[in-house]
């Protein structure tokens, strides 16, 4: 049973994602902020907790990026819908996650296996939270100055690095489609 309790950490964050994409606007702030707070903990400690049972598994690690994206894009759409931002940035994100999804299937159903997320994913997935987190709190009118300071900073590397990042997964792509051996 014990062993089954990060990816459960998991999943229920992913559930989080639609909860706010489809339920939000008939939630309290307070009820967003601490749903937020809690899929954001729990992307943090599920990893965590798999190497502290001796747990982590081939499952929990394709688990734990899908839940991210669905907690991602459910947050996105909750902010899409109670400002007035663009559904652009959302769109980006989501195609992103899709392709790269549609990257990794092509590629197993090739024959390649044990193909991880990349290091410049991982970063992008990071900073691309972190964007949607203060913009989270600040629709809620929670400020702190020194977020306020660095924001910009942050949205301009989450943009950069998912941008980098889709490359450097289509390069993978690309590189082990072609390939005459199979490595990965």
């Amino acid at each position: 049973m014990l062993a089954n309790l990060p990816n459960m950490i998991s999943l229920s964050r992913a559930v989080v994602g639609p909860v706010l994409a489809f339920g939000g606007l008939y939630l309290s702030s307070n009820w967003v902020i601490g749903l937020m707070w809690y899929a954001v903990i729990t992307d943090i400690i599920d990893g965590a907790l798999a190497r502290l049972l001796n747990a982590e598994s081939e499952i929990g690690a394709k688990l734990d990026p899908w839940c991210d994206a669905f907690f991602v894009i459910g947050l996105m759409i909750y902010l899409t819908r109670v400002t007035n931002f663009s559904v652009l940035p959302t769109l980006a994100v989501l195609i992103r996650y899709v392709s790269t999804a549609v990257y990794h299937h092509d590629l197993v159903e090739r024959g390649h296996r044990n193909l991880t997320s990349l290091s410049t994913g991982k970063c992008a997935s990071t900073l691309v939270m972190m964007v949607v987190v203060y913009l989270t709190l600040w629709v809620s009118d929670v400020r702190y100055p020194v977020l306020d300071l660095l924001f910009p900073g942050v949205l301009f590397s989450a943009f950069g690095m998912l941008t980098y990042s889709w490359g450097e997964y289509y390069q993978r792509y690309l590189r082990l489609y072609h390939a005459k051996t199979l490595h990965s």
